[in-house]
C-alpha cells in the first residue's frame, strides 16, 4: 500500500522530530521544513497528500504559506499551533485550514485528524458529471468554484465553500456537524 506524504512545517525541533517519529509509525511518510521558505519549497517539490503547519514560524506566519497553499492547491492542511484562542481558530478555518490542533496534543489523536481528513479529502464528489449542484435557487459550479442565488453571485471562502457542498450534496438529510 502507497504511504501518504505528510509536509510537516514546524519550527521546533523538540515537536517536529518526535511527532515525525510517531506518524511514521503510524504508516505516513514525514518530510519537515524547519522554516516558511522551506515550507513552500518542499510543498512545490514534494507533493504532499497533507500539511500539518504551524502558525509561528522564524521568518513569518503560516497562515500566509496557508493562503498561498490555498491559491493554488486542495491539498488538506491541518493548522499546529499553540495560539488556542477561538479567534485565531475561526481565522485558520476561514482561511481554508481543513483542521486546527492547539499544542500540547497527543501524537496519537493528531494521526487519527490526519487520517480523518485524508478521508474526507479522498471521498468522491456525488456529481463529478457535471461539475453543477443545484438545490432550489441555489447553484453552485464546482470547477469554477462559483455560487448563484438566483442570478446574483455569492461570494463565499473557501471553508463556506465546501460546507454549502456539503450541505447541497446531502439535500434534504440530516448532516451531522463531524
Amino acid at each position: 500500500m502507497l504511504r501518504r506524504r505528510i509536509l510537516l512545517i514546524e519550527d521546533e525541533e523538540s515537536i517536529s522530530e518526535p511527532l515525525a517519529a510517531a506518524l511514521e509509525r503510524e504508516g505516513f511518510d514525514v518530510v519537515i521544513a524547519a522554516t516558511a521558505a522551506d515550507g513552500r519549497e518542499l510543498f512545490r517539490t514534494r507533493g504532499p497528500d497533507l500539511v500539518l503547519l504551524d502558525v509561528m514560524l522564524p521568518d513569518g506566519d503560516g497562515k500566509d504559506v496557508l493562503r498561498e497553499i490555498r491559491s493554488a492547491s486542495r491539498t488538506p492542511v491541518i493548522m499546529v499551533t499553540a495560539r488556542g484562542e477561538e479567534l485565531e481558530r475561526v481565522l485558520g478555518l476561514e482561511l481554508g485550514a481543513d483542521d486546527y490542533v492547539t499544542k500540547p496534543f497527543s501524537a496519537a489523536e493528531l494521526a487519527a485528524r490526519v487520517r480523518a481528513v485524508l478521508r474526507r479529502a479522498a471521498a468522491p464528489a456525488q456529481d463529478e458529471g457535471s461539475g453543477v449542484l443545484e438545490v432550489g435557487e441555489i447553484r453552485m459550479e464546482l470547477d469554477r468554484h462559483e455560487v448563484r442565488c438566483g442570478e446574483k453571485p455569492v461570494n463565499l471562502t473557501v471553508k463556506e465553500f465546501e460546507v454549502l457542498r456539503l450541505l447541497l450534496e446531502n439535500a434534504g438529510k440530516v448532516v451531522r456537524r463531524e
